[in-house]
């Protein structure tokens, strides 16, 4: 069964599961499915999507944005362990299936050398890399910026021109004397 663990400050973590449900909707607004009572959340906030037996994570045009793993999102699949940010209030997305996998063996690493080697650790390619909110470049080199092709190519123009009519000014003053 999918749950989904809401961080609201001061508070006890809200802990609220949902099993088959075509479309749950989050939100400040009394006729949500998951009330959460928090300044930065609008009135009809989100929605969990089931699409494929697969949840999505859908923003409903919400004043302060919802937020994956710290990306900005419209719409996009959730997986077991995904960090959701409705407006500022954090949520963790938590499905059985790692636990249905652990039951089943299916996390049995060998083949047919039968080494029964078991792992809890479950790795996945990520679909999109995030640089989490909060990051800072503590290096004390100063970042290298691109430079502009076209204003470089201006400059060495403008140098030549100049050089050139300095010596152009200074035959002409050769020529006088």
């Amino acid at each position: 069964m999918p749950k989904l663990t809401i961080y609201l400050p001061d508070q006890e973590p809200l802990k609220v599961g949902f099993e088959d449900q075509a479309e749950v909707n989050v939100g400040r607004a009394d006729d949500n499915d998951i009330v959460v009572v928090h300044d930065s959340i609008s009135s009809h906030h989100a929605q969990l999507r089931l699409v494929g037996g697969q949840y999505h994570l859908v923003d409903l045009d919400s004043t302060n944005g919802t937020f994956l793993d710290g990306a900005p999102v419209t719409e996009i699949p959730l997986h077991h362990g995904s960090r959701i940010t409705f407006g500022q209030v954090d949520a963790d997305y938590a499905t059985d299936e790692v636990e249905e996998e652990v039951a089943s063996g299916d996390d049995t690493f060998g083949d047919s050398t039968g080494s029964g080697f078991e792992s809890s650790i479950h790795a996945a390619i990520a679909q999109q890399s995030v640089r989490p909110a909060d990051f800072r470049n503590l290096s004390p080199l100063p970042k290298v910026e691109k430079k502009n092709t076209v204003s470089q190519i201006a400059m060495i123009l403008g140098i030549v021109g100049l050089l050139a009519a300095l010596a152009v000014a200074g035959f002409a003053l050769m020529m006088k004397a």
